[in-house]
């Protein structure tokens, strides 16, 4: 039998990689709806910018990470999936 904490970290949580075209800064958005159209009115959890467009692959890649990691903690869920 599967206790309640347990459901809740087993819970399915949609992230979305949203650019800033006018700051030139990446944040994420977060929801637990199941559809490509995350928007900021729409998140359960929204990032601050987290990087700008011109940094290189690998701090991008650490700066998401990061805030996956919080969002986690946030959100009590180890189940996050990137969607376009």
């Amino acid at each position: 039998m599967q206790t309640y904490a347990n459901a809740i970290l087993a819970q399915k949580a949609f992230a979305k990689i949203v650019q800033n075209k006018k700051l030139k800064t990446l944040r994420i958005l977060v929801s637990f709806c199941n559809n490509s159209h995350i928007t900021q009115r729409s998140a359960v959890y929204a990032t601050g910018d987290i990087c700008n467009i011109t940094d290189t692959a690998q701090q991008k890649a650490q700066a998401i990470n990061k805030a996956l990691q919080s969002a986690k903690q946030q959100l009590a869920t180890n189940n996050i999936i990137i969607v376009n």
